[in-house]
């Protein structure tokens, strides 16, 4: 069984491709990592140095007849990708059209209850996300995938309080004033009690708003 260290911008859907993997679940379900799925409840959010068992596959092995045509289903992998798109006030963009470009392939599609959602390679990096909140003016993003670490964490915290709109500044996992500062705004923003401190009341209303 071999032993895999978990690098920036990697998933699991990512690590069972480099592996020959057909199904993220079977690296995360294996008995040898019940010590990562205590750590990592969320298999959608793991963390850089996160050691990852990976188990030996067997290669499957078919009798078939010979002169017949056959037909062989092999059970794989959707990753998705899925946004939340809201402007500076927290309006939804839903009804908007929006353009998806994924290691060069451009998807296309409409905004629903606030979310874009597209299927994407297991091993995509980046994306390029258009949305034309008005016929004439589309708003972009570029989003680094598998890279955002678990909400426990500071740079956690910080990506997901800069995603939403309240600047941390920098994600670099160091609690500052900046840090602090953003998270005071969050909690005046949703009514929570403000002390610049992510408890766990701010970390799940974090994660609620977020969508991850």
């Amino acid at each position: 069984m071999a032993q895999h260290v978990v690098s920036r911008g990697e998933c699991l859907s990512s690590i069972a491709h480099d592996y020959g993997i057909a199904r993220w679940q079977t690296i995360y379900n294996d008995p040898a990592n019940e010590a990562f799925r205590d750590l990592r409840p969320d298999p959608n959010v793991i963390m850089i140095g996160d050691i990852v068992q990976i188990p030996e596959s067997e290669p499957a092995r078919l009798t078939l007849a010979t002169g017949q045509v056959h037909t062989i289903k092999i059970q794989c992998d959707v990753t998705l990708l899925r946004v939340r798109v809201i402007d500076d006030s927290g309006n939804s963009f839903d009804g908007a059209e929006f353009e998806c470009v994924v290691d060069g392939d451009e998807q296309r599609g409409v905004v629903k209850n606030s979310f874009v959602e597209l299927q994407v390679p297991r091993n995509a990096e980046r994306a390029e996300l258009y949305v034309w909140a008005t016929a004439d003016e589309a708003e972009y993003w570029e989003l680094e995938l598998g890279d955002l670490d678990p909400v426990t964490e500071v740079s956690g915290q910080q990506a997901r309080l800069n995603n939403l709109g309240f600047i941390s500044g920098e994600v670099d996992n160091l609690m500052g004033p900046i840090t602090r500062r953003a998270i005071r705004k969050f909690q005046g923003a949703y009514d929570l009690d403000v002390d610049g401190i992510c408890g766990p009341i701010t970390r799940g209303e974090l994660i609620d708003n977020h969508g991850s």
